[in-house]
């Protein structure tokens, strides 16, 4: 069943509570890789995490739109991009999810006219490695660590050379 904040949150969003409740498990496993579950923020940052999903605004904000640079001014501690990391998900493990970023990598690089760079490198692999280095650059642009990055590359690198260079062919 659910409680009473994932209740209240579903009503405002006008979203199922369930719906909700899976944003609270999510923030949840996000929240256990930062903090003790007994620790005092661990709660906060679960709740901040389903109100930006939610684009909930409570406390002394209300009534006012938040916006990502309002909340790093009143929150001097933390940096902007500190903010942006922390409102994004992590970077995708499975292959569909691997291949849905991969394609809005390639998307977005269509519109930067980057495409069109990558092929005038010559050889079909030259241009999956010069996508593979403005993958790193646009995943650093959304907020990623460069350990993040780094980590994930170490895992996916092949697979996103792979599939940067069927793209190219």
């Amino acid at each position: 069943m659910p409680n009473a904040v994932v209740k209240k949150y579903a009503k405002e969003t006008g979203k199922s509570p369930e719906h909700i409740e899976k944003w609270w498990k999510e923030a949840e496993e996000q929240a256990l890789k930062k903090f003790p579950k007994k620790g005092p923020h661990y709660w906060a940052y679960v709740n901040g995490i389903v109100e930006r999903r939610g684009k909930l605004v409570h406390g002394k904000r209300k009534g006012r739109k938040k916006t990502n640079e309002s909340f790093v001014f009143e929150n001097l501690k933390m940096t902007f991009k500190q903010f942006i990391s922390e409102a994004r998900d992590p970077l995708p493990t499975d292959d569909e999810d691997v291949n849905d970023m991969l394609q809005s990598f390639i998307d977005d690089a269509i519109d930067q006219e980057l495409h069109d760079d990558a092929r005038d490198k010559g050889s079909p692999e030259d241009s999956a490695e010069f996508l593979l280095g403005k993958l790193e650059e646009w995943l650093n642009q959304r907020g990623y660590s460069a350990k993040e990055i780094d980590d994930w590359m170490e895992d996916h690198a092949d697979d996103a050379h792979d599939f940067l260079y069927q793209g190219l062919t």
